[in-house]
């Protein structure tokens, strides 16, 4: 009803403006033919004059008679318009009644379906709503959890071992279910399953363990950390150092250096700066940037030093592979990035850029100043968006 009122009263609009042009037309016409006729008129009684022609003022007279029809038809249409403006604008005012009256039975219907028990969604259902969209970071708190506060636990006892409890519970049911796709191991299972045990967190680095109590003894605590963290190659190798990220590989599954090694050395042997130039060049980065980038992660020589701390020493080598930094590159050559490729070539020309700049080679001070630089780059979005590499 809204649309046909508001269609009407466009069209009676129009039709109103029509008509009164028209009509100001014919009394402009009715104004000259009445001044014609009383000029002849009075011509015609005045004894001076030579009396108008009879034809004239026939003339005259019909002429004037015509524009009073034509302005009285053109008033009728006037007339016409404006009734049919005010029928429009009459249905204009019922059709918001009519809206007004099923917003208000709208809303008395939703205040009955509430008082009949459709209530809000509770807060607890939006975190479970939160958890399960978030389901893989959630999981990486909980492991985080277990790392840190179990040893605490260790130590100190209380009710922290609740909070760790239940975080080696999300981490192991998270496990289990990677183990019933066929993406984890029994010997993955295992670990998660031994933290849910009282007393057992830890007993995969309890040698470790003994070295850091021992070490504590002698240095207090920040002794003890290192002595843990040194008793860690006992059960994780050194992590990869691959520019972008630093990380211990857990399987073959999870990261593929084999295959990242070969694509490494076929990007090493393709000339493909312009093509990754040219697909970036939106981004704000020039050819040099990206040959600069391109030299940084495949060829250049870096002061490897991340893993010193745990004994590993310090070597001038390249960067090591990684399947994720791999399959960026491709991506960027075939014109398809992901939004976190663009990050990545940012933080490879902030490493580069801080290493040129401070004649420093060492990748881990370049790299914490590009992770401060807020250029930290998520390797495994592109995974959780369907492509990719994904950490098991």
């Amino acid at each position: 009803m809204a649309d046909r009122a508001l269609e009407s009263a466009i069209a009676a609009q129009d039709d109103l403006r029509a008509a009164q042009s028209e009509l100001g037309d014919a009394q402009d016409w009715v104004s000259r033919a009445g001044e014609e006729a009383e000029r002849l008129q009075d011509e015609g009684e005045s004894s001076a004059a030579e009396p108008p022609d009879e034809q004239a003022v026939r003339d005259a007279m019909r002429d004037h008679q015509a524009a009073e029809a034509a302005a009285g038809a053109a008033q009728s249409r006037v007339d016409a318009a404006e009734q049919r403006l005010a029928a429009a604008r009459e249905l204009a005012g019922q059709a918001r009644e009519l809206r007004e009256e099923a917003a208000r039975e709208c809303a008395r219907d939703i205040d009955a379906a509430s008082d009949a028990g459709i209530q809000n969604r509770s807060w607890w259902e939006d975190a479970v709503n939160w958890v399960t969209e978030n389901w893989d970071t959630f999981v990486d708190v909980c492991k985080l959890v277990v790392a840190v506060l179990g040893i605490v636990v260790m130590i100190i006892g209380g009710p922290l071992a609740w909070i760790v409890l239940a975080a080696a519970l999300v981490v192991l049911a998270d496990t289990l279910i990677k183990y019933a796709q066929g993406r984890a191991s029994l010997f993955d299972v295992a670990f998660p399953a031994l933290d849910c045990i009282p007393g057992m967190k830890g007993l995969t680095t309890l040698g470790g363990l003994a070295v850091g109590m021992r070490a504590l003894a002698r240095g207090g605590l920040r002794e003890m950390a290192n002595g843990l963290r040194r008793s860690a190659d006992d059960v994780l190798p050194p992590g990869r150092q691959t520019g972008g990220e630093i990380r211990s590989a857990r399987n073959t599954n999870d990261f593929d250096s084999a295959w990242a090694d070969e694509v490494y050395d076929s990007i090493r042997a393709t000339d493909d700066v312009d093509t990754i130039a040219a697909n970036v060049a939106e981004y704000g980065f020039t050819r040099d940037d990206i040959a600069q980038i391109k030299s940084h992660v495949f060829e250049e020589e870096h002061l490897l030093d991340s893993y010193v701390a745990y004994g590993e020493p310090a070597e001038m080598a390249r960067f090591q592979s990684n399947p994720r930094m791999a399959e960026a590159w491709l991506r960027l050559r075939e014109g398809n990035p992901h939004p976190e490729d663009i990050t990545l070539l940012r933080h490879e020309l902030y490493e580069s850029n801080y290493m040129r700049d401070t004649g420093n080679p060492s990748y881990s001070e370049a790299h914490r100043a590009a992770i401060d630089a807020g250029l930290a780059w998520d390797g495994e979005a592109p995974s959780r968006d369907g492509i990719g590499f994904r950490r098991r």
